[in-house]
């Protein structure tokens, strides 16, 4: 069974996900290799993963789990199950609502 990170001085995510789901991430600005994972009543350690695609992907290998963040979305994966625990998750910025800018020229 592995301690629970240490989450002192951490920035904080909450995010907001499908079926009233949350997931709250910490990371520290001088550490982008890893960031903490609350899910349910548990914290977990996740170290960064490389991607081809530029998505954040972090992993924790004894819980088996998967967070992958791209801008407009975070899901959390369980890679044992092979099934998603959290899909639609977004923070307070992607939550809101998208705002096009119409160019001076169509407004005429």
């Amino acid at each position: 069974d592995e301690p629970e990170p240490d989450v002192t001085d951490s920035t904080t995510t909450e995010y907001a996900c499908e079926l009233n789901n949350k997931v709250t991430i910490y990371h520290n600005d001088n550490d982008a290799a890893h960031i903490a994972l609350r899910w349910k009543k548990r914290l977990h350690r996740l170290d960064r993963v490389g991607t081809t695609t530029g998505a954040l992907r972090f992993e924790n290998t004894n819980f088996r789990l998967v967070w992958i963040g791209i801008p407009s979305k975070g899901i959390l994966l369980d890679s044992r199950l092979n099934r998603q625990l959290a899909n639609e998750c977004k923070n307070a910025e992607q939550s809101k609502p998208l705002v096009v800018a119409v160019s001076e020229e169509k407004k005429g």
